[in-house]
């Protein structure tokens, strides 16, 4: 039965308790504080290191885990008996830690040749920081607990890898301007949805901001004229540049565009010069997925401005279908970039398709197709309504609640 060893690098930010529950070794990151070398975790805390960091000159350096220490984290493992050595270090790209990771197992082999075939050393490049990695790697070592093959955790490890994104946010503003006083970047902006209102206003009443990206269209000005603060006027007054995202509604209009252009008359390069004339937005955020849509868009940015009453009429329009946009699928597909239905259900599609029909009969239209066209989509799997899905929609969408509705209503 194959014996599994996990190592990760001290940036992985796993728990002492977690490293001692699960036999996972960690070698330390160097880190050089004003002039002085220590070892992240062995030289001091991690609470002590934040205190440190705090009185800091300067921004600490880090460098790369030395090949000998994972030399020594591979020698211990072999003597142990173990078949099988996970290494999962920090993102390739951003530290030469998992050079050293392939130079020790080098090393490693040319002192053990007979250990070839019998000792097997993987080492995953996480591509990514933090418990970004150190989570998975615990996971990993519970499947490893529970008789999970090698090939099996590195299954999922490549897997979660692929999916995996990770935002980083400064632990104070300070020393993001610090960094951009250092010359490390430009602009210092921020992003933010709808229904964060009042974060939105603290962030732009802090001063800190040259940028910042929101969401705004003709179907919904929330968080600009029609809020009970028009933060995009609030923005523009602290000389903020302003990115609109969403000028289509985030993609909410793509597949029922013919119904709803039916009813309101209003075409994309309407909605593209709807937004640009708002005195406050610097530029959108389009998503031209073609050369003749991104042409589109340029030729309706070079019409001139809308006038208040070309606008108000505009969003009178836009009000008759504004309301059944916010409860549908919006087949942004956002989700299935991290997500896939363990049933193998394509419920974008799925919800998609009686959003359609939901939106076709709300309006008056025919909606004799959609039965055939969601039978048509529907595989032999069904939802079973576990609620995988619920963490992946960031419109917080009740997935399997729509699942059954959609079922009822169009299923067979």
């Amino acid at each position: 039965m194959p014996k599994i060893k996990f190592i990760a690098d001290t940036a992985s930010d796993i728990p002492d308790e977690l490293l001692l529950e699960y036999d996972i070794d960690m070698p330390s990151v160097p880190i050089t504080i004003e002039g002085k070398g220590y070892f992240e975790r062995r030289s001091f805390s991690v609470r002590e290191f934040y205190q440190i960091l705090s009185g800091c000159a300067e921004i600490p350096a880090t460098s790369r885990v030395p090949a000998e220490d994972y030399k020594a984290c591979y020698e211990r493992a072999f003597s142990y008996g173990f078949t099988d050595i996970i290494n999962v270090t920090i993102n390739a790209g951003g530290s030469g830690t998992n050079a050293s990771a392939h130079m020790a197992k080098s090393l490693f082999f040319e002192e053990h040749p007979g250990a070839e075939g019998k000792f097997n050393i993987h080492i995953v490049d996480s591509k990514t920081y933090t418990m970004a990695y150190g989570y998975p790697v615990v996971q990993g070592a519970k499947m490893a607990r529970e008789g999970k093959s090698c090939g099996e955790i590195l299954d999922y490890l490549y897997d979660f890898f692929d999916r995996c994104e990770i935002y980083l946010a400064c632990y104070s503003l300070d020393y993001a301007k610090k960094l951009q006083g250092e010359g490390r970047f430009t602009y210092l902006g921020f992003s933010s949805h709808y229904g964060d209102g009042d974060v939105i206003r603290a962030a732009i009443e802090t001063g800190a901001f040259e940028a910042c990206e929101l969401p705004y269209n003709v179907y919904n000005p929330v968080l600009a004229e029609e809020g009970a603060v028009n933060l995009f006027k609030l923005a523009g007054e602290h000389g903020m540049g302003i990115i609109n995202m969403k000028a289509y509604n985030g993609s909410g209009t793509m597949a029922i565009f013919k119904q709803i252009k039916g009813l309101t008359k209003i075409d994309y390069p309407d909605m593209t010069r709807f937004c640009l004339s708002n005195p406050y937005v610097s530029t959108i955020d389009a998503g031209a997925r073609s050369m003749e849509e991104f042409l589109s868009d340029a030729e309706a940015a070079n019409q001139p401005a809308m006038t208040a009453q070309e606008r108000a009429e505009l969003r009178e329009r836009a009000r008759r279908v504004s309301p059944y946009l916010n409860t549908i699928c919006r087949e942004c597909m956002h989700c299935l970039e991290k997500f896939e239905c363990p049933q193998g259900v394509n419920f974008p599609k799925l919800l998609g398709i009686h959003g359609r029909y939901l939106v076709s009969s709300s309006l008056g239209f025919d909606t004799a197709s959609y039965k055939g066209e969601y039978a048509a989509a529907a595989t032999d799997s069904a939802c079973i309504a576990c609620g995988a899905c619920l963490p992946w929609c960031e419109y917080h969408l009740d997935i399997p609640e729509m699942m059954a509705k959609a079922s009822g209503e169009l299923g067979a």
